[in-house]
Formats: C-alpha cells, structure tokens, sequence
C-alpha cells in the first residue's frame, strides 16, 4: 500500500510503503504524483521502504510503465530504508533517469526531507 506523507508540500511528494505492491495499489499513488508534475514540473519524490514487503509481477510491471513515462519529471529522490538491492537499483537507475537519487538509512529520515527540499 502507498500513503501520501502529511511532509509533502508542493515539489516534494512524500510516499509510504507499506506490505507488498499490488498492481492496484499504483491506482492511488499515480494520480497523485502526476498531479504534481503537471502542476509544478519535475518534482522531488521521497521514498519511505521501511515499511516494503515485496511487491506482486503486475505492480513491478505498473512502476516500470510509470518509472519510464515519466523520466524526465523527477528532479530528486530521497529513498528511505529499504532492502540493499532496492538500494542498489536507485543508485543504478539513477544516471539513465537523469535524477538526483540519494539512498538515507530508517534512522536519516529527517535528513532526506532536508535533502529532498533543498534547491
């Protein structure tokens, strides 16, 4: 399940991960993030996986179709906790993405805001 943070403010869309994805879960998310980008350009995008059990075939299919339509609309991305190959996957997909990706421990969310706000 995603959650929109109370945190997010304009440029900057905070989102809670919670159990495993289902396909349907990106129902509520994308709106939401689509939304921003059409109202302020690319936009910041905090990540919040200490919460992340695993995600279903039809959700990674869901990211990748939203992940690849949307290259060009993420300035930065603040990447919460997580499994280590969620992490590596961020630091990877960062270059081709042309986004500012940073991976923050469970115990640096105050700092990824801060990161995440900055200009």
């Amino acid at each position: 399940m995603f959650t929109v943070m109370e945190e997010s403010d304009g440029k900057a869309i905070g989102i809670k991960v919670e159990g495993k994805i289902q396909a349907e879960d990106y129902d509520t998310m994308i709106p939401v993030l689509e939304d921003a980008i059409e109202r302020d350009g690319p936009i910041g995008l905090y990540c919040d996986m200490t919460g992340y059990a695993g995600f279903t075939f039809g959700a990674a299919v869901r990211d990748a179709k939203f992940g690849f339509s949307h290259m060009r609309d993420f300035a930065k991305m603040a990447v919460v906790g997580g499994p280590a190959w969620i992490k590596r996957c961020v630091r990877w997909m960062a270059p081709p993405f042309r986004i500012k990706a940073k991976v923050f421990e469970a115990s640096e969310a105050e700092t990824a805001w801060t990161w995440l706000k900055a200009a």
